[in-house]
């Protein structure tokens, strides 16, 4: 079966013949059964957007609404909860997931290694832990004859990671735990990463359609007798964007001869650009802003001026995750260029 590239929300798990399927629901209502491997092959649809990258733990993520979610997309009918969505806070914003989305950032995009999620002692078919004096490591013995098999290169440090760790084996089991009772879901693991989105904002809240997860670092020790001396596992496709990311800067912007922060002549025009659109509801009973404007605001003038990456910024008076959404809003409605264009002349005549 091949999927059109349209807006799809998969809704449930159901048992069609005895075998698990997902209901996966497109834009007009309509209802569709997929296989485990189509809907790792698919995507939710449309462009991908904004995007925002953002270090998080996963003890601080909370529940949110699937249909709130799928309506953001234009899903809006026979939606239930059973898929799992979950709110990260972040500063400035929020990040809205589902729980299919950090399946396959945990899991890779390999479909080989679909079928193995889907059965009970899965991970122990796909692959066997080498016990040695050496690091500990996986091999994966169930596609060891499939030869030419695409598999990403950072699938082993993905299997040592959920072989090595017991919160991690307890996500991996219950994938299928969840889908034979209906649900899409999983048990988050005890870990903090570090992750890229893409998506869409409404208001304050960032809606993904799509994430990577560039690094894992485990916020637990590893089973006793795993040798494991790796204190974090770099997903080398998501490192690969991210530094490629790392690498981006706006040639416009030039530095002043005290540096790349803004002079307070500057701040008084830029600050009128960036709350002309911005809301950030401190003067309508929401939550008061965690760092001053400026502040974020110079942030995203240093990093997009120099090239460095978002979390290169170090900086106490504020975060890289609050520079990096309030560019990524700016650079979507056009106050960024705005910002750069302004900057541009002011500078260009001074140098």
């Amino acid at each position: 079966m091949k999927l059109r590239r349209r807006i799809m929300w998969f809704d449930r798990f159901v048992r069609v013949d005895g075998k698990l399927r997902i209901v996966a629901v497109t834009e007009s209502g309509q209802t569709e059964m997929l296989t485990p491997t189509e809907m790792k092959k698919a995507k939710l649809g449309g462009e991908k957007g904004n995007s925002i990258s953002f270090k998080t733990s996963f003890n601080e993520w909370e529940r949110a609404s699937a249909r709130e979610y799928a309506a953001v997309f234009g899903v809006k009918s026979h939606v239930t909860e059973q898929h799992d969505v979950y709110r990260i806070p972040s500063t400035g914003t929020s990040v809205v997931v589902p729980a299919w989305l950090l399946q396959r950032a945990l899991l890779s995009d390999s479909v080989a290694i679909v079928k193995y999620v889907y059965l009970p002692n899965g991970l122990e078919e796909l692959c066997s832990p080498i016990l040695d004096e050496r690091e500990f490591r996986t091999e994966m013995d169930a596609l060891r004859p499939l030869y030419g098999i695409r598999v990403s290169p950072s699938v082993p440090q993905r299997l040592n990671w959920f072989y090595a760790y017991p919160s991690a084996y307890r996500t991996w089991n219950s994938i299928y735990r969840f889908a034979c009772s209906g649900k899409i879901a999983l048990d988050l693991p005890a870990a903090e990463v570090f992750m890229s989105a893409h998506g869409h904002y409404v208001d304050d809240v960032f809606y993904a359609r799509s994430i990577v997860i560039m690094e894992l670092k485990p916020l637990e020790l590893p089973v006793e007798w795993a040798r494991v001396s790796a204190t974090r596992y770099f997903f080398e496709h998501g490192m690969r964007q991210h530094h490629r990311a790392r690498k981006t800067r706006d040639s416009r912007l030039l530095p002043t001869n005290d540096g790349w922060k803004l002079t307070d002549g500057e701040w008084s025009v830029i600050k009128e650009i960036v709350s002309s659109r911005r809301e950030y509801k401190e003067n309508n009973g929401g939550r008061p802003l965690r760092y001053e404007l400026r502040d974020i605001l110079n942030g995203i003038v240093v990093k997009m001026g120099t090239g460095m990456g978002w979390t290169e910024l170090d900086d106490s008076s504020c975060s890289y995750n609050a520079c990096n959404s309030l560019h990524s809003r700016m650079q979507s409605d056009g106050r960024w260029n705005e910002i750069v264009e302004f900057l541009a002349a002011s500078r260009g005549t001074k140098q």
